[in-house]
């Protein structure tokens, strides 16, 4: 079902507000369903973040704005990705988190997302909320098959994961 951007944005951001009482956060989170969308609509990162930047423009979204307009001023940079990441800090606040998974996104090696993944685990910041907006975003750009070069069996503790998965589905009202 088509919807329009604002509808996108403001789903996410309202899903946000359960969780995080701070408008740069709920903004952020906004701005990521936005881009989810337009990765599965099929536009390429590039393309879709320039596509949230736009449409953030239009509006009042600010905080997010800044966001989108630091993502593409780094990755538009000279320097080399570790330089650009450094830049940016530890990914413990919602912007920081996101303009982080984003530049991955952009570079992404060369379509190696165990490499980006590895990267991100080892940062000194938030890497599991990190992964996690990566992981959402690389699987809407590439389609799910594109996370089959992960060596799952070298994940930790993989075998309690069905466990878990039944315990909480049993468990739902």
């Amino acid at each position: 079902v088509e919807q329009p951007p604002k509808y996108i944005y403001q789903l996410g951001k309202n899903s946000a507000a359960i969780t995080h009482g701070d408008t740069e956060a709920q903004e952020c989170t906004g701005a990521f369903s936005l881009l989810i969308y337009y990765l599965l609509k099929g536009l390429s990162p590039l393309s879709a973040v320039n596509k949230v930047n736009d449409w953030l423009k239009t509006g009042n979204q600010k905080y997010a704005e800044n966001v989108f307009c630091r993502i593409l001023a780094i990755h538009t940079t000279d320097s080399n990705f570790e330089e650009k990441i450094k830049t940016i800090g530890d990914g413990w606040i919602a912007p920081e988190a996101l303009i982080i998974a984003v530049l991955y996104l952009l570079n992404n090696y060369g379509n190696n997302v165990r490499k980006c993944f590895t990267e991100i685990i080892n940062c000194d910041g938030d890497s599991d909320t990190i992964s996690t907006i990566f992981g959402n975003l690389y699987g809407a750009a590439y389609g799910i098959d594109a996370l089959n070069e992960i060596d799952y069996n070298n994940i930790e503790c993989i075998d309690l994961m069905p466990k878990l998965l039944n315990t909480f589905l049993e468990l739902r009202p």
